[in-house]
């Protein structure tokens, strides 16, 4: 009578321990994981912030070096507070793609879609008060047309920077503090935020001295670090009369 033969397996505790191992690596790979795609997210959102300032300062140069303004605005004007008259759609043929104003690094599910008429927004311009001209303020002396050579320290002034959905608009011409307050450890890319100036470079810096600057003042903040003098800022956001300090937009120009 010929014997069976017993094909080779796996025991029970065999089995266990090659799972207990393959768990204990896979606990081991997930956070370096986790850290590489922030780590793309924040290149990725960088990218975007850098192709939004581009798009403008084109903008500028094919015309005569004046921005835009930031919206209809003028009393009478029958296309006043129109959307389609905002300065994203009048830039829209130099940057094309929507996408390129979202951040890959926030979740934008929880948007208010019927004020942005539901495109995702993370980028909003920080001197828009100052740098986009506004009807009202042209009319009553209080603004200017402004040129990309009217900005004093291209390097120094602030364009853009990547805010939670919900909160673009940093109250136009500074950075608020309450937008920032739902910032992670300073930031949802490891820690930071994006930041891009008028001249095109982009930096990452931590909003915690926005936001406790908001916490201990409850006033916005017009320089990095918050209450320095603007020629001893990194930056300022105040593209003109940047020694004229604090200065808002509804103010008589100097």
């Amino acid at each position: 009578m010929r014997k069976r033969l017993r094909s080779p397996s796996f025991t029970l505790i065999e089995l266990l321990v090659v799972i207990s191992i393959i768990a204990l690596l896979i606990s081991l790979l997930l956070p370096a994981l986790q850290n590489a795609r922030q780590i793309a997210q924040a290149a990725a959102c960088m990218s975007n912030a850098r192709q939004f300032v581009v798009a403008t300062t084109s903008y500028t140069f094919d015309h005569n070096g004046f921005y835009p303004r930031s919206i209809a605005s003028a009393s009478g004007d029958p296309e006043a507070w129109q959307f389609h008259t905002h300065s994203w759609f009048t830039l829209e043929p130099y940057f094309n793609d929507w996408k390129i104003l979202t951040d890959p690094g926030r979740d934008n599910s929880h948007d208010n879609s019927n004020y942005f008429y539901g495109e995702d927004r993370n980028f909003w311009y920080v001197g828009i008060s100052y740098l986009f001209y506004d009807d009202r303020l042209l009319n009553t002396g209080q603004g200017l047309h402004t040129r990309y050579d009217d900005i004093v320290v291209h390097s120094k002034t602030l364009l853009t920077n990547c805010v939670p959905e919900t909160s673009s608009g940093q109250h136009n011409h500074c950075i608020w503090g309450p937008y920032f307050t739902d910032d992670v450890n300073g930031g949802v890319h490891n820690g930071a935020e994006v930041f891009v100036f008028s001249d095109g470079h982009g930096s990452f810096h931590s909003t915690k001295p926005i936001v406790e600057w908001w916490v201990a003042t409850s006033a916005n903040a017009m320089t990095y670090p918050p209450n320095v003098n603007p020629s001893e800022a990194e930056w300022w956001t105040m593209p003109y009369y940047p020694d004229y300090y604090p200065y808002d937009y509804l103010d008589p120009l100097p």
